[in-house]
């Protein structure tokens, strides 16, 4: 499949260790959808700082393509992140950098050619959704565990065909409910729930079907991206022409794929020292 992740690329800074990794929905999805062997390309804002200029080297170690991508005076989305006992903590955020205050400029033939396109609350270019051909391309959304109006929540979920949430804590009531409420909005919506180390929920609005699978028993080195791999495994099998695979199936090779990562530092590694 020919794939893009558009949006944010941050750097996540582990305090007090001072060592950066690469990271941000956006760009992981694309990270992950070429180790799982897709043509993947990324395209977001990079700042013209240290953070900026190591991401960029570090996607052209792995090949993917982000020359559509811009780099812009100012600084790169980071984050400060404490890890303890192998959970992530989020302590600080310069909310994107000049990912958030210039946004991500794309034109329309950049989506021409792509199987699937991914979109999230902090990618800052939900005006782009409007680029995509929605016959030949599909389109993923990750909510994250984000709060949004009802206006935007309705505006979104017509226009793409699976939205991703992270619910940690909920039933699988409150997961039914929820669901259901987006059906009401578009009758074909696919919903995606994570919920950390409980698992993992999936509705299909055309089936009226919901699934749950557990999260892998495993020791967490480290659950950056954790989410970010679950989805864009799940959506890659899920959207695949031709797939005959059961729902349950997929989400539990997800579930393996996520828990892989969950042994690694970072969202996917490579980090470097901040000096």
């Amino acid at each position: 499949m020919k794939v893009l992740g558009i949006g944010d690329n941050v750097v996540d800074v582990y305090i007090p260790e001072r060592i950066g990794f690469p990271g941000g929905n956006a760009l992981n999805f694309s990270v992950f959808a070429k180790k799982l062997g897709h043509d993947a390309e990324f395209i977001g804002t990079f700042g013209s700082d240290f953070f900026g200029k190591n991401v960029k080297k570090i996607l052209a170690k792995l090949k993917i393509k982000n020359d559509n991508s811009r780099t812009l005076q100012g600084e790169n989305g980071f984050t400060k992140v404490e890890l303890k006992n192998g959970d992530r903590k989020f302590i600080y955020s310069n909310h994107g950098g000049v990912t958030k205050t210039e946004g991500v400029f794309a034109r329309p033939e950049y989506f021409w050619d792509k199987d699937l396109v991914h979109f999230n609350i902090n990618g800052n270019c939900d005006q782009l959704i409007e680029y995509v051909n929605r016959e030949n391309t599909k389109i993923i959304y990750d909510f994250s565990d984000f709060k949004i109006n009802e206006n935007k929540l309705q505006y979104l979920i017509l226009r793409i065909d699976l939205a991703c949430f992270s619910m940690p804590n909920v039933s699988r009531s409150s997961v039914s409910i929820f669901c259901k409420t987006l059906k009401k909005i578009n009758s074909k919506i696919s919903v995606l729930c994570t919920s950390g180390s409980k698992g993992a929920y999936f509705f299909e609005g055309k089936t009226d079907q919901l699934t749950f699978v557990e999260a892998k028993k495993i020791k967490v080195k480290d659950t950056m991206g954790a989410g970010d791999s679950f989805i864009t495994y799940f959506s890659l099998n899920y959207f695949e022409k031709n797939q005959k695979k059961s729902i349950k199936s997929i989400l539990e090779a997800a579930t393996d794929f996520a828990a892989l990562q969950c042994l690694k530092d970072g969202s996917f590694g490579y980090k470097f020292t901040i000096q």
